[in-house]
């Protein structure tokens, strides 16, 4: 790899005359700037932003704080946001964040080393934050926070979970599904709680009240085996319920699989709906479920936008939400007039 190094040994000039005529410096005539500035195009040279950063220049760099995610969504949204920084030429660093505060603190502080001129945060749950996240933001760097939750004093980029998670439930009501019920972990201060409360705000507008028997019991070790029986048993309990709004993908999947095997028709006899579209192939699927994309393309868009105004200067806070869209497929249909109950 070319270095200032190396042009200089080539042009025979000092490294530091090579340095000051790529800056563009003052005290270096036209004549020399050109020879190395011909040079470097010739020979493929480009500035190295670590040491960029080292010398307290600007880095086009961005540092991105994340935990290793498996979930096809976060592989999305990972995906998307580098591709965002690199069409508005900037350099992700990532540093992986750890499970206490300790840990995210020297994931943050080796970011921090480096200078970059912003920060990415992937958040996934609301507790998961850091004192350095907000002065680092009160010192002037743009921090953009890409999360589920809002961390106060922080530029949020947030998924508008509640709005949809209420659309879907109206779309299942407009159906004529009146006894849909709800499987899920959430509770009032969890991190999915606002899918469960747009699916309760759907009801209540539509006249209908909320009930704990709405609720099909959560398994808390999300074993496959104790989930299928689980809804398998509510479904007997429940022979009424005509829709599941199950709160993620992969109970959806988990319903879908083990209701058919019991004999229910998917879905004449029950619709069921995930959330998350947080599945690679859905298409190589016999009965993908219908869900809810956060489309992370457009979450991705919108905090590499916020970050380079935040980098130009321009003041950057508060939420900024993304719409999530539903993803209709062949899992939810009519209530069927023939609906054998089981």
């Amino acid at each position: 790899m070319v270095n200032q190094r190396k042009l200089a040994t080539k042009l025979k000039l000092s490294q530091a005359a090579v340095s000051k005529a790529l800056k563009g410096s003052a005290d270096i005539s036209e004549k020399t700037r050109a020879r190395v500035l011909a040079a470097a195009a010739e020979s493929g040279y480009h500035p190295n932003p670590l040491a960029r950063a080292l010398n307290g220049g600007r880095t086009g760099m961005v540092g991105i704080l994340t935990r290793r995610y498996t979930g096809y969504f976060f592989i999305r949204l990972q995906m998307a946001l580098f591709q965002e920084l690199e069409a508005h030429n900037l350099v992700p660093l990532v540093s992986l964040a750890g499970a206490t505060e300790a840990e995210n603190g020297k994931a943050l502080g080796a970011l921090s080393r480096y200078r970059p001129e912003g920060m990415v945060v992937f958040q996934p749950w609301p507790e998961w934050t850091h004192p350095q996240l907000t002065e680092l933001s009160a010192s002037g760097m743009p921090v953009v926070s890409l999360a589920k939750g809002a961390i106060p004093g922080l530029c949020n980029v947030l998924s508008a979970e509640r709005e949809a998670a209420r659309e879907l439930t109206e779309h299942l009501l407009s159906l004529g599904h009146r006894h849909i019920a709800y499987w899920g972990a959430s509770s009032e201060d969890g991190p999915l709680a606002a899918r469960g409360e747009g699916y309760v705000e759907a009801l209540e507008r539509a006249g209908l009240s909320w009930q704990s028997a709405l609720r099909i019991p959560h398994v808390a070790s999300l074993e496959r085996v104790a989930m299928e029986e689980a809804v398998v048993a509510y479904m007997h309990e429940h022979p009424e319920t005509t829709a599941i709004f199950c709160e993620v993908d992969d109970m959806a999947l988990a319903a879908i699989g083990a209701l058919r095997r019991s004999g229910y028709r998917i879905p004449e006899d029950l619709s069921i709906t995930g959330f998350g579209d947080n599945l690679k192939y859905p298409n190589d699927m016999a009965l993908p479920p219908t869900t809810v994309s956060h489309q992370p393309e457009q979450l991705a868009k919108l905090a590499v936008r916020l970050l380079t105004q935040g980098i130009a200067g321009e003041k950057i806070a508060g939420d900024n939400w993304v719409y999530c869209k539903i993803v209709h497929r062949a899992s939810v249909a009519s209530p069927s007039k023939e609906r054998k109950l089981k």
